[in-house]
């Protein structure tokens, strides 16, 4: 079919599409359009690939002169494969609509193992062993030393190519890897450097990361690639990792061994040159004094891997002469070994920087920085020189030269740990330095760089923010798209408990429990009586798969599993675990069925589709954490929270959670198949686990597949597996998940496409009503059993059927104003509320919820009261006299909301822009004291942030499950920002919890001077917003509406930063915080505790009084906390000081 995509003609090669497949070809568009990089999140099994092709194939002949290339980068040779054939129909369409052949060409790359015809090197085992046999019969030294006498050994595809292959380019089409060797077997041409020669012609190269994040290959193979090119990462949820090991080094005792063996034959390669030809020697040192580059001669096939470092300028340079001389070099990488050596011998765990690591090479050995930034190329240039044919043999001084001139390149974002043994095995030496990346920008930065956009995707990228953070970019869009289906066909569920009520976790304390054990086991044995055909089964590692299965075995399980299923096992031998995969296929073909025991992070959870019967159920026993005693993954984590403010739980759990989406997505490859999803353990219910899923996975699992036991799994298992046996036709998905040409010319549907592109990355699990009221009342009743928020306190089931069908104007349900207390149960240090509203009406449409709830948390407010306001400054006693001894900041804070909009929870991207350019256009006009500046988040340099940040101005993306259950973080950063005076005393944030929050503050303890800015600056704000005929969200009866019912009325915080060492300690400070009322948290906020004894002391209402009356308790309250401090200090007794019940 022929698409209109935002104005572009698109060719699809297939009769129907998906509604998220257009969806996610208008977001690709946006961003060509921007040229700027982009990051999106596509189910599983929705047509991604053909997605992108289509998309970007036709921009590409819209627009020639914007894009002249598509560099489409995965992951294995067969995904590769799988794109070929996506792009050969689409070209096939291509001509049959156009009825001519189009002059287009797309080909794949791959190593040379994969694509070498010469009967001898093709026939090697290993990848290593043929780029060395290849090497050695196409350097150019081996070349002219064949001409010299045609007996010598050399490539004739290569040297046929060479000859008439640069002449003649590859025909117009689509070359998968079989077809480049059959057109080199035709022709007699080396395949592979037939495909290396041909990308720079041809319209879409599909190859490995490696050839652009990997600068040792990129160097050889990406380097003259155009500009204007567009880079997709297909299945890049796991490309941070993939940056960081192609920067890494590890060096083991073993490698330093064979590296005085290289250079003890370099010495006598040397020695037997200089007696024979000694001209070969002078003319590379005269090469080396012009510089490297003019010394890379025959680059093209005298190197199969090029220098290791980014930074060009090093071939421009001159040698230093210390390593110029090819004796002189040698002896320095003898130094260098024999430090490495000692180095390695010593007894203790070391780690440090690589300025520290450079400090001591040189007072040991006197190697200075320099030289060792040549090192790799000087070696690279000397076993060209010494015309070494087999380069495979130094691969260990080949590597310990690339680690030289790494770690004299970079002395930010690497870390050397030297470790003398394994942890796990400590009683054997095996000494090893890791010489580790911790930031995964330095690998990619050029690619992001260098071309025009970078296209970031995957079915599992959630959360989609912290890919930015850690790869340190700029996307232009963020999106994550929903998978539209006339049935349901994924039926994810979190089994937390066995029949016995024991819960089940990997966690480490219960890893050799017994019973959690016996309870994995009977979860797989009851699975394995009632999923036909295939089960694919996850461990979170070899080790701790291994301890299972022999438990199992000892139990009796695994025999009992047999009865019904086959079993297979992955290994960490590659070649058992592919008989592996094709028995356990055979026995689900057969119908005698298969259960596959696999590893998270393993072959099969990233590479293998298990498409229809192979994977009717996929299992994952624990959340798949990395092992966190690696001294490497320590000290990235500190990196990740030290440079992107990422805490170290936050990357763990995110870790964890893609790789575990990665495993449950292999049960799913399209919207006819179908499979069970099973989270085994209980920690997979918490929100920040779920969160972090998939928005396509998360949106499915109801409350009613929270925590469950073994036996409510199979039940569950059993009525979606019956539902899922029912006749199911292409003609059930017309119009709904699979939509025909002419349908999308329906208004109606278009708007619907376009919602499913501006859904929320972040959204509610369980608010479509309208679907969810076939279901009983009782059904969806939420478990509130562990809650303890004022909304589980209120919400009883006739509660919840009387207000379920009702909704807002704007369609807010009672769903969406429970969410955040369904999935937050609890606080730590605070009783919250568990609700929002999602607009001014939600108070009065849930009133039956809300008034009883708001009566709980504001000391028994009625629905009757009536809120008072008072923001006359003069009115407040005292203030300016808080000693700054005790009292080091003072603050007063308040939300706003604009009327007329839904607040943040549920407000439409539109809404909230339209807020922004409001509050902007106001705040721009305050003068006076009141004059400052506007700084959107997503649009300040990174030296505002920075001082926003020292300022401690700057708010970050809500982190707190409260907020993000509520919806709060959705399209972050998008319209959100921070105003502040040019005095830096008030300050107010646009688009955060509320529609505005309104801050003064100074350092010191004259509260009443900051009140005073308060009222004055917020009075001010109002009345510009009133003129624009945009008032506050007020009533009689609750004050200024808000977000969260806590902050009704005044909405206001007066607190101080207050150290109270004495007092905190005292057997009543609780009682008496509570008599002054008002409230204690950490200086870090809600969710944190004081620190050296410095608390934010704050007034504990909100609603019920007024603004002055509010913040006179903190400065009377703090007053007299102050004063009992200073007694407590002379050992004076407090009783008489302690005050009735305000």
């Amino acid at each position: 079919m022929k698409l209109n995509i935002d104005g572009l003609l698109v060719y699809f090669p297939y009769d129907y599409i998906y509604p998220e497949q257009f969806s996610y070809m208008l977001e690709l568009k946006r961003t060509l359009d921007a040229k700027g990089h982009g990051v999106l999140e596509m189910p599983s099994g929705t047509g991604k690939t053909v997605s992108l092709l289509s998309l970007i194939i036709a921009y590409q002949r819209a627009r020639p002169l914007d894009v002249t290339k598509l560099i489409y980068c995965s992951r294995t040779v067969p995904e590769i494969e799988k794109v070929i054939e996506e792009l050969r129909k689409l070209m096939d369409f291509y001509e049959k609509e156009l009825g001519e052949k189009v002059p287009f060409l797309g080909l794949a790359l791959s190593s040379r193992k994969n694509l070498c015809i010469h009967p001898e090197v093709s026939s090697l085992r290993f990848g290593k062993e043929v780029d060395s046999r290849c090497l050695s019969l196409t350097a150019s030294y081996v070349r002219a030393q064949h001409q010299r006498d045609g007996s010598l050994p050399a490539c004739r595809f290569f040297e046929d190519f060479d000859t008439h292959g640069r002449e003649a380019p590859l025909p117009y089409g689509v070359y998968n890897l079989d077809e480049l060797k059959a057109y080199g077997r035709r022709h007699g041409w080396c395949p592979y450097f037939l495909a290396r020669y041909s990308i720079l012609h041809a319209n879409i190269v599909v190859y490995s990361y490696h050839y652009l994040l990997d600068p040792k290959i990129a160097d050889l193979v990406s380097k003259e690639l155009a500009k204007k090119s567009v880079v997709v990462f297909d299945e890049a949820h796991n490309i941070d990792n993939v940056c960081i090991d192609s920067m890494g080094v590890n060096i083991t005792r073993r490698t330093l061994d064979r590296c005085q063996a290289n250079v003890a034959t370099l010495q006598s390669t040397i020695q037997k040159i200089k007696e024979t030809d000694a001209r070969r020697l002078t003319e590379e040192y005269r090469r080396l004094v012009e510089g490297l580059r003019d010394a890379g001669v025959a680059r093209e096939t005298d190197l199969y891997l090029a220098n290791p470092v980014l930074p060009d300028e090093i071939l421009r340079e001159a040698v230093p002469g210390s390593i110029r001389t090819a004796e002189h070099f040698v002896g320095f990488l003898k130094r260098l070994v024999a430090y490495l050596r000692a180095r390695v011998r010593g007894p203790r765990v070391v780690q440090e920087s690589p300025p520290a690591f450079l400090k001591d090479l040189y007072e040991k050995v006197c190697i200075e920085r320099k030289p060792l930034r040549f090192c790799a190329e000087r070696l690279r240039s000397l076993l060209r020189t010494l015309e070494i044919a087999d380069v495979g043999d130094f691969s260990a001084i080949t590597l310990v030269a690339d680690f030289a001139t790494l770690v004299s390149t970079y002395a930010k974002g690497f870390t050397i740990i030297i470790e003398p043994f394994d942890d796990r095995t400590p009683t054997i030496a095996n000494p090893i330095l890791h010489f580790s990346c911790m930031d995964a920008s330095i690998a990619i930065k050029p690619v992001f760089e260098r071309f025009q956009s970078v296209i970031i995707t995957s079915g599992t990228l959630s959360p989609l923010d912290i890919y930015p953070k850690i790869l340190d970019f700029r996307p232009v869009t963020m999106a994550t798209f929903t998978m539209t289906l006339a049935r349901t066909c994924l039926c994810p569920m979190i089994v937390g408990r066995g029949n016995d009520q024991v819960a089940i976790s990997s966690k480490f304390e219960t890893r050799e429990d017994i019973a959690v054990i016996r309870n994995y086991g009977n979860l797989l044995l009851e699975l394995s009586a009632v999923v036909p055909d295939g089960i694919v089964a996850f461990f979170t590692s070899y080790q701790y798969m291994e301890n299972i299965v022999a438990s199992w075995y000892e139990q009796g399980i695994l025999e009992n599993i047999q009865r019904n299923k086959l079993i297979f096992i992955e290994t960490q031998d590659g070649a058992e675990t592919s008989v592996a995969l094709e028995k356990y296929q055979e026995a689900c073909e057969n119908g005698r069925g298969a259960i596959l025991l696999s590893v998270a992070r393993g072959k099969v959870s990233e590479g293998i589709d298990f498409v229809h019967h192979y994977g009717r159920a996929v299992v994952m026993f624990g959340v798949p954490y990395v092992y966190t005693q690696s001294r490497i993954l320590k000290a990235r984590l500190e990196y990740l929270r030290d440079q992107f403010q990422i805490r170290e739980n936050d990357f763990l759990t995110f870790d964890a959670m893609r790789h575990a989406a990665q495993c449950v997505g292999r049960a799913l490859r399209g919207k006819t198949d179908y499979g069970l999803m099973v989270f085994a353990d209980k920690r997979f219910a918490r929100a920040d686990k779920r969160g972090k899923l998939p928005r396509w996975i998360q949106e499915r699992i109801t409350d009613a597949n929270l925590n469950l036991t073994v036996d409510e799994a199979v039940q569950v298992a059993k009525f979606f597996l019956r539902q899922m046996a029912q006749p199911f036709h292409q003609e059930d998905q017309l119009g709904l998940s699979l939509l025909t040409l002419e349908q999308l010319q329906s208004q109606e549907v278009l708007q619907r496409i376009e919602q499913i592109a501006q859904q929320p990355t972040m959204p509610f699990s369980s608010t479509h009503n309208k679907h969810k009221l076939k279901f009983s009342a009782e059904e969806e009743f939420p478990d509130l059993t562990k809650h303890n928020n004022h909304m589980a306190k209120v919400l009883t089931p006739a509660l919840y059927q009387r207000l379920r069908d009702k909704e807002t104007p704007s369609g807010f349900t009672l769903d969406d104003v429970i969410q955040t207390g369904v999935d937050n149960p609890g606080h730590p240090f605070i009783m919250t509320v568990g609700c929002v509203a999602g607009d001014e009406e939600s108070y009065e449409v849930f009133k039956d919820l809300f008034d009883p709830v708001i009566q709980d948390r504001h000391g028994g407010y009625k629905p009757t009261d009536k809120h008072r306001t008072d923001l006359n400054h003069e009115n407040l006693k005292g203030g300016e006299d808080l000693d700054p001894k005790y009292v080091l900041s003072s603050r007063v804070r308040t939300g706003r909301s604009i009327k007329g909009y839904s607040l943040p929870p549920h407000c439409s991207r539109g809404e909230r822009r339209a807020i922004e350019k409001l509050s902007v256009n106001a705040l721009n006009s305050l003068e006076g004291e009141f004059k400052g500046r506007y700084y959107p988040l997503k649009a300040m340099t990174e030296q505002e942030q920075q001082q926003l940040i020292d300022d401690h101005f700057l708010f970050d993306k809500p982190v707190s499950p409260l907020l993000l259950a509520s919806g709060m973080a959705r399209d972050w950063p998008d319209a959100r920002g921070i105003w502040h005076n040019d005095n830096k005393t008030f300050l107010v944030w646009v688009n955060e919890e509320d529609h505005l929050r309104v801050i003064s503050m100074e350092k010191g303890g004259n509260m009443k001077e900051v009140f005073r800015r308060f009222c004055v600056g917020l009075k001010k704000i109002e009345e510009i917003f009133k003129k624009a005929g945009h008032p506050f969200m007020w009533t009689e009866h609750l004050g200024y509406i808000l977000t969260c019912p806590s902050n009704l009325g005044t909405g206001l915080r007066g607190g101080v930063h207050v150290r109270l060492p004495k007092l905190s300690q005292h057997p009543k400070f609780e009682e008496i915080l509570k008599r002054l009322r008002l409230q204690k948290r950490g200086t870090g906020g809600v969710d944190t505790a004081a620190v050296g004894a410095v608390f934010d002391i704050s007034n504990a209402d909100r609603l019920g009084f007024s603004e002055v009356e509010q913040v006179q308790m903190v400065v009377d309250g703090v007053k007299l906390m102050v004063e009992m401090e200073k007694k407590l200090e002379q050992n004076q007794p407090i009783d008489d000081m302690i005050p009735a019940q305000k």
